[in-house]
């Protein structure tokens, strides 16, 4: 199969190169690979003090197995009222709490998913999903992505293909807001789109929003799971991006069919409780908006700084659009240079960035034309330091 994308099963050899891990944590000196939170700006003395009071107020109730609701019914409620004004009829029965949205992906794919199934991601897409869909036996197919996001054509071109061939396509997958490896924000007009073609295909959809309220230039549009009145799309967050990884706390939100068996699939006797008391402790408080204030103005002005040093060091050797939130740059190399060469080449001087063959699923013609930066871990001084030892590196291969 074509068009970007093939049929990619379980059993291949070629899953070992997904489970590299292009964004893992880098030992050089300079890290512009893991697309993780700034480490200072984390809020323990807050979670700190929600965890306490939590602990003397309700020790049991906090410290043991919560298979009943599968998330504590406030915090469910607080994410559900959040979309209110847009699905009717929304309440706690919309949101099951998974650990983190990794477990949340799988989730999907252990409910939904049987061997041969096909997932359509887009190309470049999230290498975890990949993982997941993959392990769980499913067949996953890549449309084309350009500047607003999974286009219309390409996506309708591969759905055709896979009836063609008697596939059976569960699932799209796709990061509308700050893609994860594109930094793309699709627009209001790409979204109903591909709602449209989801609906007329009658393909369920997964809205990956693990960098939703990461936003550096303005709120983004409404959510495909919002447009959709709920209907049709699964929303997975995650409180990892805007409060800390290490919670392992996420969330899955669709309609209440979607739910019941999302749960019916769950092994593990639900997610911790004593976490999402304190997650609801802290996102319920005045803390929470001054901490989600301070970090966008550090990530604003750290994607402010990047962008300058990329233009100032390295733009004779790269192009890329400003990310309207989200962690990453995403850069085209110009003038035949190999993603692959400078990803080595770096590495010498101590950087270490993502290339972009790790983000698709196949030889893909763009996919040694392309850098993943990160630019959310460092200081705007580190980041200048290190995106001018990039730019040395580009040098030293044009020599």
């Amino acid at each position: 199969m074509s068009e970007s994308g093939r049929d990619f099963h379980p059993d291949s050899s070629e899953i070992f190169g997904l489970l590299k891990r292009p964004t893992a944590l880098s030992d050089l000196k300079y890290d512009l690979n893991a697309g993780v939170p700034d480490p200072n700006s984390l809020p323990s003395e807050a979670l700190g003090r929600a965890f306490t009071r939590i602990l003397e107020s309700n020790p049991e109730e906090s410290l043991t197995y919560d298979t009943i609701h599968f998330g504590f019914p406030a915090l469910k409620a607080f994410i559900a009222h959040k979309y209110a004004d847009s699905v009717a009829g929304i309440n706690d029965d919309w949101v099951t709490m998974v650990s983190g949205s990794a477990h949340g992906l799988d989730n999907i794919a252990s409910a939904f998913f049987d061997k041969g199934d096909g997932v359509i991601v887009g190309a470049p897409s999230y290498p975890g999903a990949i993982r997941t869909f993959t392990a769980r036996g499913a067949s996953v197919f890549a449309a084309r992505q350009d500047a607003s996001g999974i286009t219309g054509d390409s996506l309708k071109l591969v759905l055709e293909k896979c009836q063609d061939e008697n596939i059976r396509v569960k699932a799209i997958y796709l990061i509308p807001n700050y893609d994860n490896p594109s930094s793309v924000l699709m627009p209001v007009e790409r979204r109903k789109e591909i709602l449209q073609i989801a609906q007329d295909y009658k393909v369920l959809v997964i809205e990956d929003g693990a960098y939703a309220g990461v936003d550096l230039s303005g709120a983004p549009p409404d959510s495909l799971f919002e447009m959709a009145g709920g209907e049709g799309v699964i929303y997975c967050g995650t409180f990892s991006k805007t409060i800390a990884t290490g919670l392992r706390s996420g969330y899955l939100m669709a309609s209440p069919d979607i739910t019941r068996s999302l749960r019916f699939m769950r092994l593990d006797n639900a997610s911790s409780p004593l976490v999402q008391r304190a997650i609801y402790e802290f996102v319920s408080s005045d803390e929470y908006e001054s901490h989600l204030s301070k970090i966008l103005s550090i990530y604003r002005a750290r994607r402010d700084a990047a962008s300058e040093s990329l233009i100032k060091y390295c733009g004779r050797f790269v192009e890329f659009d400003e990310p309207k939130g989200g962690f990453f740059h995403w850069l085209r190399l110009r003038d035949g240079i190999s993603a692959s060469s400078i990803v080595s080449k770096a590495r010498e001087f101590g950087v270490a960035v993502s290339a972009g063959s790790g983000y698709y699923l196949e030889d893909d013609p763009e996919s040694d034309s392309r850098v993943r930066l990160v630019f959310s871990t460092l200081s705007e001084d580190d980041l200048a330091d290190a995106i001018e030892l990039l730019g040395k590196s580009f040098e030293s291969i044009r020599k």
